[in-house]
């Protein structure tokens, strides 16, 4: 019998969904067949621009426009990529831009819709993108913040509070901890790059010392 009420329940649901996009659609909308039962309305997903019905379509709460869903998969993929790249202050709806929509996703979306190593990466790169000193420590993977000298200039040595790890600010475990490693380092990257010939063209700049180089136009240039 409950059994019974739940199907008689989902079946009123999808009904009365279907003639929701109807009425919106003008009975437009092709109809589907999804191995579950389900026949009825469907729509196009805007990032696969396959059939998808109406039932498994996610639009953003912050969107609202039906004609800017997708499919649940290609949701996740689009919101998953770009997590991966660290670009987690573009999580925007997928159809951004058109229709006026600057609609972002939410944080109970990105809960409902990802996995829990996806989560920890855009709660991770979220703490790097609004501290821009943090450092990962490259024993444990553990964000770490610097010190500050009392002249108010960062210390590059640092130590990981995990693990204990030491490394640089500047250049991670590329050279021994300390600030005399991290000079001769310095040196020997700057000695490379004059060796390979990537800044034989350049000069320094006369009031900050960063070097430039002219590639065009008169011989009056701004250092920016």
């Amino acid at each position: 019998w409950q059994e019974r009420r739940e199907r008689k329940v989902r079946t009123l649901q999808q009904e009365a969904l279907a003639q929701t996009w109807r009425t919106l659609f003008s009975g437009s909308l092709p109809t589907a067949f999804i191995s579950g039962g389900w026949s009825g309305p469907c729509t196009s997903c805007r990032i696969c621009l396959s059939d998808v019905p109406v039932t498994e379509s996610v639009v953003l709460m912050q969107c609202g426009r039906t004609q800017h869903g997708t499919c649940r998969d290609c949701m996740r993929a689009y919101l998953r990529l770009r997590i991966e790249e660290g670009r987690v202050s573009d999580l925007w709806c997928p159809c951004k831009g058109n229709d006026d929509c600057e609609a972002a996703v939410t944080q109970e979306e990105l809960e409902a819709w990802l996995d829990t190593a996806t989560l920890a990466k855009y709660a991770r790169f979220e703490k790097m993108a609004a501290n821009p000193q943090l450092r990962s420590c490259p024993s444990c993977k553990n964000l770490c913040s610097p010190t500050m000298r009392e002249d108010g200039k960062l210390k590059s040595h640092m130590t990981c509070q995990d693990c204990g790890a030491e490394f640089c600010y500047f250049h991670s475990n590329a050279h021994e901890p300390g600030d005399e490693a991290c000079a001769a380092y310095e040196r020997s990257v700057v000695k490379q790059a004059m060796l390979n010939g990537a800044m034989s063209d350049t000069k320094p700049c006369p009031a900050c010392g960063f070097r430039t180089e002219k590639v065009s136009g008169c011989n009056h240039m701004t250092c920016k």
